[in-house]
C-alpha cells in the first residue's frame, strides 16, 4: 500500500538524510513525488457528451505535486497518457496562462466545473525542497474511452512533468473508467437557426392581399 505522506514529512526526512541520519526512505527517493486525492469521484475517465451526437473522453483528477530533489524546480509542463493512445491528451487551459478561464468545464452537457483556483498551476511555478502544488488537472480526449474497458475498470495512466532543464519526471496515476454518462438520455440536438429564405422579412412585413398598386407613369 502506498504511503500518502505530506510536504512537510517530506522536508523533515529529507534534511535528517542530510544530516547523516540513517533512514530507509522507500518512497522519498525519487526527486519529484506526485501524490492522488484518494476521496471516491477524484480520479476519473468518463464518458462525456461533447456534442449530443459526439461523446469524447475526460480525465479528472486531484494531484499534489512534492518536490524532494536538491536545487530549485521549475514547472515547465505537463503531459497526460492514457494507456490505449499513443500520444498525450488534451489538457484544459494551464491557470498561469492570463487567457485562461474563470470557470473550468469540459461541455454544455456536462455537470462538472472547476473555478480556476482549484486547478493545479501547470508552469512557471518555482518549487523548493519539500514546497508542493496542488489542485485538479483536467483532460479531454477527442476520442471515448474503448468498449472494451468496463465501468468501474481501473486504469494507469502516465503523468510527466517537465523541468527548466527539459528533464521529463514521469508519475504513474491511478483513474476508474466512468462511463455512466452513456446510460443518461442524450442531449437534446440545438435547434436549427431559421434562415433568411424560410420566411418573409418580418423587418418590413407583409401588405394585405387585396392591396393595389398604381401605375403612375
Amino acid at each position: 500500500m502506498k504511503n500518502n505522506f505530506r510536504a512537510s514529512d517530506v522536508e523533515v526526512a529529507t534534511r535528517m538524510r542530510d544530516a547523516g541520519v540513517r533512514l530507509d526512505l522507500g518512497a522519498f527517493d525519487k526527486d519529484l513525488i506526485v501524490q492522488q486525492d484518494r476521496e471516491p469521484g477524484a480520479n476519473l475517465v468518463a464518458q462525456c457528451y461533447l456534442i449530443s451526437t459526439h461523446m469524447v473522453g475526460t480525465v479528472t483528477t486531484h494531484v499534489k505535486v512534492i518536490w524532494n530533489g536538491s536545487g530549485p524546480f521549475m514547472l515547465c509542463g505537463f503531459q497526460l497518457r492514457l494507456p490505449w493512445k499513443y500520444g498525450p491528451v488534451m489538457l484544459l487551459p494551464d491557470p498561469a496562462d492570463p487567457s485562461a478561464p474563470q470557470i473550468y468545464k469540459f461541455s454544455d452537457h456536462d455537470a462538472a466545473r472547476f473555478d480556476k483556483s482549484q486547478v493545479i498551476v501547470q508552469s512557471g511555478k518555482t518549487l523548493r525542497r519539500g514546497q508542493f502544488i496542488e489542485g485538479f488537472l483536467l483532460a479531454i480526449d477527442d476520442d471515448p474511452i474503448p468498449p472494451e474497458i468496463r465501468q468501474g475498470e481501473r486504469i494507469t495512466a502516465s503523468l510527466t512533468i517537465v523541468d527548466q532543464f527539459g528533464e521529463e519526471h514521469s508519475n504513474d496515476l491511478v483513474l476508474w473508467a466512468d462511463r455512466s454518462a452513456e446510460w443518461r438520455p442524450k442531449p437534446a440536438a440545438p435547434k436549427p437557426r431559421k434562415r433568411l429564405s424560410d420566411g418573409p422579412d418580418k423587418r418590413f412585413g407583409e401588405l394585405p392581399r387585396d392591396t393595389e398598386f398604381v401605375d403612375e407613369g
